[in-house]
């Protein structure tokens, strides 16, 4: 025997045909609302990113060394996109106008160029930081300069010199005992003399302080100098 298959009829009433229009129109109205949602999304973030790139921030901070972290003077602060940038003052402290999303660059003699960042989440209109630098050594060889190739010719150029004869009679003179002496006492006291005079000064203040000096003219061992003085005659050249 040959079952038949059933066949399924779907009946439409004529009040379920009577709503098709107006349900065909509210999904035609939600895919355009979606459509509408997904463009002023997109030109929202457009214009939030617009809005980071185009905002201005004080960039300020201190650049240090990463080994002991003292100040690094006079280190170079430089905007990688637009070059323009500025230098740490003695004290390795830095400040200048930046943007988000700028590469900074920090350059200094001696230490190797980093780059570093501005992260425009954490952006407001100041931004903040200590910038660690590591130490970039190089060694280079020893090297002795000589003013001659060799001794022998340094001797050679040192006799063959030729001097003035009135340059060689000053010379002469210069080097004389008589004219040294004579020379080393006009000579006004120096910086480290002063200093000593003076605190010796000070500290005879403060050993007779309270009382009288001592009165030389009364002192028997200041006397025997004075005699033995004249006797020999070492008070005369005084």
């Amino acid at each position: 025997m040959k079952k038949e298959k059933s066949a399924t009829t779907v009946h439409v009433t004529d009040g379920a045909i009577r709503y098709l229009p107006l349900l065909f129109i509210l999904l035609l109205s939600v895919s355009f609302s979606s459509h509408c949602q997904n463009k002023s999304g997109s030109k929202d973030t457009a214009k939030k990113n617009k809005t980071v790139h185009s905002q201005l921030l004080q960039f300020s901070g201190m650049v240090v060394d990463k080994s002991n972290l003292r100040p690094i003077p006079f280190a170079a602060i430089i905007i990688k996109t637009s070059g323009y940038g500025t230098v740490c003052d003695n004290n390795g402290y830095f400040s200048f106008v930046a943007k988000p999303l700028d590469t900074i660059d920090f350059v200094a003699v001696g230490y190797k160029t980093n780059a570093y960042l501005i992260i425009p989440d954490t952006v407001t209109d100041r931004y903040a930081l200590i910038h660690l630098m590591e130490r970039d050594t190089a060694m280079l060889k020893s090297v002795t300069v000589y003013p001659w190739p060799t001794k022998e010719e340094f001797k050679d150029a040192f006799l063959n010199l030729n001097l003035h004869d009135l340059n060689m009679e000053r010379a002469r003179k210069n080097m004389a005992l008589a004219q040294k002496k004579a020379g080393i006492t006009g000579l006004p006291m120096d910086a480290e003399a002063n200093y000593l005079y003076a605190q010796q000064e000070e500290n005879n203040k403060l050993y007779y302080g309270g009382q009288l000096p001592p009165e030389n003219f009364l002192n028997p061992f200041a006397w025997q100098k004075f005699i033995q003085a004249l006797q020999n005659g070492s008070l005369k050249i005084q």
